[in-house]
């Protein structure tokens, strides 16, 4: 009977306009985890089969991760827009205790979508009640570039093309990255990383870039320091469907935002 009502009350959720108000954020723990997985269990077939069909188009899925986060943190007594608007201004929680529970509660998804303003997509959360301007505005703020001297641009690469395999999406980005040192097959690449969700951002070859701009991004890599990357890109699967490698689209000019002016890299 629980999970009928359960099924009955999502069933109403997400058809109808966001109603509740005042709901209190949830405490970012492993407990939220573990409640909000719990009120999703029920439903969660549901949602996995919503979030394929919608897969590639990103307005459609961000409407999907919308109404069901809208709906799972309201059953479980919280708000999921008061939730993610504390993730990124409360600066007591523990920096790996937060990325942790971002990656479970799946934020990387939903701060790559507005902070690149992708088409839809903002409206789509919106519009689910899963997000109010205070926190799109908060989100978008925390991205955006100080362009102090400290922009790099990187000019399109001649007869670039993306690899003929099938994609998962195509996209644009304009966040925070950390650099990545490739190993293997990559060891010969310039390469980001988010770590909510483990996506990795392929800059390029060494081999595309010009003695000063590829010391400058060796000395980023060293000083780990993050980045925020401007540009288009697509995403494919990686080894096992646990990552995303994103190429970025080389065709197009890329932004990267330096936490130091350049000439502290030079």
């Amino acid at each position: 009977m629980k999970m009928i009502r359960s099924v009955l009350m999502l069933c109403c959720a997400l058809f109808v306009s966001p109603v509740f108000a005042g709901l209190p954020p949830a405490p970012i723990d492993q407990s939220t985890v573990t409640q909000i997985n719990a009120v999703l269990a029920p439903v969660e077939q549901q949602f996995l089969g919503e979030m394929q069909k919608a897969r590639g188009d990103n307005r459609a899925t961000a409407d999907v991760m919308g109404r069901y986060m809208y709906w799972a943190f309201t059953e479980a007594g919280y708000s999921y827009d008061e939730t993610l608007y504390q993730y990124l201004t409360d600066n007591t929680v523990d920096n790996f205790v937060k990325a942790s529970f971002a990656k479970d509660m799946g934020f990387g998804l939903v701060l790559a979508q507005v902070a690149s303003q992708v088409p839809g997509a903002t409206e789509a959360y919106l519009k689910s009640g899963a997000l109010t301007q205070r926190s799109v505005d908060i989100i978008v703020k925390s991205t955006k570039p100080n362009t102090d001297g400290k922009e790099l641009e990187l000019a399109p690469v001649s007869g670039w093309q993306y690899p003929a395999d099938k994609s998962l999406r195509e996209s644009r980005i304009r966040m925070s990255l950390s650099p990545f040192k490739g190993e293997g097959q990559w060891a010969n690449y310039v390469i980001f990383r988010t770590y909510s969700p483990d996506d990795y951002y392929v800059l390029g070859e060494r081999s595309q870039f010009d003695t000063q701009t590829l010391s400058i991004l060796d000395k980023l890599t060293a000083s780990g320091q993050s980045v925020t990357v401007e540009g288009d890109y697509r995403a494919y699967p990686g080894q096992g469907g646990s990552f995303k490698i994103c190429l970025l689209d080389r065709s197009k000019p890329v932004r990267l935002t330096l936490p130091q002016p350049l000439s502290n890299y030079r």
